[in-house]
């Protein structure tokens, strides 16, 4: 494979990541992981694929919300949504293992008028290994800019760390 064909199936595994979590789909978001893969995040680190489904199933993206304020019965107010954005990439390949260095930003509407409010903002350090069945997560550490316990310092900022061409 080439560095395109590699960068496009990482590119790629990042979205998926995206839309499996906020979609709330347990398995779809395991499977962009390596069997025994992890991701470091607010609390803590879980690992492995059952860990992360069980995960996923239980985080509340809504901030507390109740089920009657998520649904709004005969209410013409939208339904909040939370939604992850995932930018800036850099990637790099050594064989069937690489390294991905992303900015990721959470929208929201979870507020009284459902108007987007940004709630958080990073960024993502990844160790991807490349399986028979394409690139998968084998660490992924999610920074939270928002989070004192999460946020990053300039030592371990990753660009100082990366080759530059």
């Amino acid at each position: 494979m080439s560095f395109a064909d590699d960068r496009a199936e990482i590119d790629n595994l990042l979205t998926r990541y995206l839309f499996a979590f906020d979609g709330r789909d347990p398995e779809a978001y395991a499977a962009t992981f390596a069997p025994e893969g992890s991701v470091v995040f607010m609390r803590g680190e879980v690992k492995g694929r059952e860990a992360l489904e069980q995960m996923v199933r239980t985080i509340d993206l809504m901030g507390g919300l109740t089920g009657e304020e998520r649904s709004f019965p005969g209410s013409t107010r939208p339904v909040p949504v939370v939604r992850h954005l995932v930018t800036s990439t850099m990637v790099e390949v050594d064989g069937d293992t690489a390294k991905a260095y992303s900015y990721w930003f959470q929208i929201s509407t979870v507020n009284y008028r459902r108007l987007p409010e940004v709630l958080g903002f990073g960024h993502y350090e990844d160790d991807l290994v490349r399986l028979d069945d394409g690139w998968r997560f084998q660490r992924r550490q999610v920074f939270n800019e928002t989070l004192d316990s999460r946020r990053s310092s300039p030592d371990q900022y990753p660009f100082k760390q990366t080759k530059h061409a």
